[in-house]
């Protein structure tokens, strides 16, 4: 997390972030008008072959999916475990204390940035595997992690719209109690478009904050839904994949992080907090896609 939040300060409102669309196994676009379509095929789909994937404690696999002739690769995790102690390898630090380590929190992360309207989560579902019950993520093809950019020295096309996505991954991570960001789970697509991923030790039922000094500034359409979201709301968006407890720590987490975002305009004033973006998370443009600065 730390190697992450040092490239944060606040800033002038980013450019558009490119529309995201989906590649298959060999780079095809896949031809889903809407994320949901995307979900029913992940929920759906055949499964033609799986490997086990090598660097990963949890042993999830990559499954290759087939339906009415459209294929793609994903990801599907099945464990659920309490854990008493944690290694923290980017802040130098082990962490102890009882946690839930769980795929389900990875279709819970993306039901949480679909109801914020964010589209940095791949898609994801609830789906049984060979009698296991589990999540199964798309797989996003030919990307490299935040890690290897930093290690080959690449820079985003476009510095200002990538602090603003990164300033939206700590807000994320603050709102979902991430335990577990680093560099190797923050992937770039050969598009430039970014994907938080591996949220299997998120949704702690800690009502504090991890990091709030670092939301300096935040994405008004995310602040809009932010702000306006009702405990309801995230009581029906959850249910399937929380507990009472971890419902209730997401939703004081979310009033704290309001109150915090509150704050900072009341004393800097609203331009100076909040900036704009334009995305749309339930269908993407297959043309006319901005280019980055």
């Amino acid at each position: 997390m730390a190697a992450i939040i040092v490239a944060l300060a606040a800033l002038p409102a980013p450019a558009s972030p490119t529309d995201r669309y989906f590649r298959g196994p060999d780079g095809e676009l896949l031809p889903f008008a809407t994320r949901a379509e995307l979900v029913e095929f992940l929920r759906s789909a055949e499964v033609v072959s799986w490997s086990e994937i090598a660097d990963g404690s949890t042993r999830p696999k990559k499954v290759l999916l087939e339906k009415d002739g459209v294929r793609a690769h994903g990801i599907f995790r099945s464990f659920e475990r309490v854990q008493e102690r944690i290694e923290d390898p980017d802040n130098g630090l082990t962490r102890h204390g009882a946690f839930k380590d769980s795929a389900m929190f990875e279709a819970a992360a993306y039901e949480l940035a679909t109801l914020l309207e964010l589209p940095f989560v791949p898609p994801t579902a609830r789906r049984v595997i060979d009698n296991r019950d589990g999540t199964l993520q798309l797989w996003i093809e030919a990307a490299m992690s935040e890690k290897e950019r930093q290690e080959r020295v690449l820079e985003p096309p476009n510095a200002t719209w990538w602090r603003g996505v990164l300033q939206t991954l700590v807000i994320f991570d603050n709102l979902i109690f991430n335990a577990d960001r680093n560099t190797g789970n923050l992937l770039i697509d050969a598009d430039w478009d970014v994907w938080f991923i591996d949220h299997t030790r998120a949704f702690q039922t800690r009502r504090d904050l991890r990091n709030p000094q670092f939301i300096t500034f935040c994405e008004r359409r995310l602040w809009e839904r932010l702000s306006s979201l009702t405990d309801d709301e995230i009581r029906r968006s959850m249910s399937a994949y929380l507990d009472g407890r971890e419902i209730g720590a997401l939703i004081r987490r979310r009033a704290r992080i309001v109150e915090h975002i509150e704050k900072l305009i009341a004393e800097k004033g609203p331009d100076a907090v909040l900036f704009d973006y334009e995305y749309d998370v339930s269908t993407w443009s297959r043309s006319d896609r901005p280019t980055p600065d």
